[in-house]
């Protein structure tokens, strides 16, 4: 087993509310205490859609398996006594010799300095000074703080478009939709089924029937791979737990199901009636559409799971068809 990225930061939602960015080890801990969900959602720099936090559990065994201080080196013994040199030198020593790590920061710091003033200089010329990013390192989350000064030199234009990319970047003023939005006819299966009775013969039909009802209802069915932007993402998820017996054979079947709906956009309201410091930002890969359900069955009707998958596409496909017709 490898050791987790520690580096990666993670951003978890649920309901469609985002509740922070945390690093994994947070994500464990948040897990353990009944915080954070295994259906919470979570997303992080590079993936193409949110994923259930159960998708993580390679990494928090990681993290369990390879603690924080188990990755810290720990000093070894040794049988013989280390010669001490006297206080007062130590602390002349200590003095007047800079750590590794600080000239690390001195020169990481001089050299963001310098990145920073040269593009400033390309992309705003009447700026008279442009402050070094000052980033304030925390424990868990990780806080990056930016303080750029504006003189009255900066353009009406200049200072609008720094206001807009503050914005937009900071996601404080983002408003998520409620509703389905009308974006095209085409739409991307994602199966997300997990547990251990996942790959039972009678769930291994489920995508093909929810491809086929949206199918049935007009739509075009994309692969995992495309890239033909625009769609909606479907999802078909849930939980199936198997029970066997002594032989090791499936004697029931029980969990929940799912089938929802998510909209990977960004939504700009018009810039030139209100311009950018007023501007709406509505960006979502948010589930804006969900039909769930439990079930147990027994080992004659395993063969009944798919169809509640189909019944609930059908309603889904409704749903977004009544989207498109509006």
């Amino acid at each position: 087993m490898n050791q987790p990225n520690r580096t990666l930061i993670y951003r978890v939602s649920r309901s469609g509310h985002v509740m922070g960015e945390y690093d994994i080890d947070r994500i464990v801990e948040l897990l353990d205490s009944g915080e954070f969900l295994w259906t919470d959602l979570f997303w992080a720099q590079g993936m193409a859609a949110w994923a259930p936090l159960s998708n993580l559990r390679a990494e928090v065994a990681a993290v369990k398996a390879f603690p924080v201080s188990a990755v810290m080196p720990t000093p070894v013994a040794s049988g013989r006594r280390r010669m001490q040199a006297p206080s007062a030198q130590v602390a002349k020593t200590q003095a007047t010799t800079p750590s590794v790590a600080g000239w690390m920061w001195i020169v990481g710091g001089v050299t963001l300095g310098v990145l920073v003033g040269l593009l400033t200089t390309h992309l705003f010329p009447n700026t008279v000074q442009v402050d070094r990013p000052v980033e304030k390192i925390v424990e868990k989350p990780v806080e990056v703080i930016r303080t750029v000064e504006r003189t009255s030199r900066l353009t009406t234009d200049q200072q609008t478009a720094i206001a807009f990319t503050s914005r937009l970047i900071d996601g404080k003023d983002s408003k998520v939709g409620v509703s389905l939005s009308k974006l095209s006819d085409k739409v991307k299966v994602i199966n997300r089924i997990v547990g251990g009775g996942s790959t039972h013969s009678a769930l291994s039909v489920v995508t093909a029937r929810v491809e086929a009802m949206f199918r049935q209802n007009g739509f075009k069915v994309l692969s995992i791979e495309s890239e033909d932007y625009p769609f909606t993402i479907v999802y078909v998820g849930g939980v199936v737990l198997d029970n066997t017996d002594s032989d090791g054979r499936t004697i029931n079947l029980s969990g929940f199901h799912s089938v929802s709906m998510a909209q990977p956009i960004t939504y700009f309201s018009s810039f030139d009636i209100i311009g950018s410091e007023n501007m709406a930002i509505r960006k979502a890969n948010m589930v804006l559409y969900e039909k769930r359900g439990a079930y147990y069955y027994g080992s004659s009707n395993f063969n009944k799971i798919p169809d509640l998958y189909s019944k609930s596409a059908e309603a889904a496909a409704a749903e977004l068809r009544k989207a498109q017709d509006n």
